[in-house]
């Protein structure tokens, strides 16, 4: 049985299962991605590369009934600037709260690192622009 994807089925999905689904819509769409192992990722959840060196760190939030807050984008930008990667992106089945999206208005606005965030409704978007081959998901 094949379900058609919506912005009520990721909210339903549990962290895990989200990481992978985030993991596999960059892989569809031709980039190199590594998953962090399970436990301490340290805020990081997966890396796309390319030419072989870390080209951008992912952070995957699973929010069923809340948004993701500025103190996460900031630790996300911490870790970029220590591990000296320029991309980040924040992925949530949710949303995000208007201080994390100012915030990252200003990293913008800095032009010192390419930082976006992505909700659910964008991720959405994002993954009905796959091949609808590659849009399948299979109970």
């Amino acid at each position: 049985m094949l379900y058609e994807w919506s912005t009520e089925l990721l909210r339903t999905l549990e962290w895990k299962r989200f990481e992978d689904v985030c993991t596999e819509y960059f892989k569809l769409s031709g980039y190199e991605t590594k998953q962090t192992d399970l436990g301490a990722d340290g805020g990081i959840d997966v890396i796309i590369y390319k030419n072989e060196k870390p080209f951008a760190l992912i952070q995957c939030k699973a929010r069923s009934n809340s948004y993701v807050g500025v103190k996460v984008v900031r630790e996300l930008m911490g870790v970029m600037i220590v591990k000296g990667v320029k991309n980040g992106i924040l992925m949530t089945n949710s949303g995000f709260t208007n201080d994390a999206i100012g915030f990252e208005k200003d990293i913008r606005a800095s032009k010192k690192a390419a930082f976006n965030l992505v909700n659910g409704e964008r991720l959405l978007a994002l993954i009905k622009k796959l091949p609808e081959d590659k849009q399948n998901i299979a109970k």
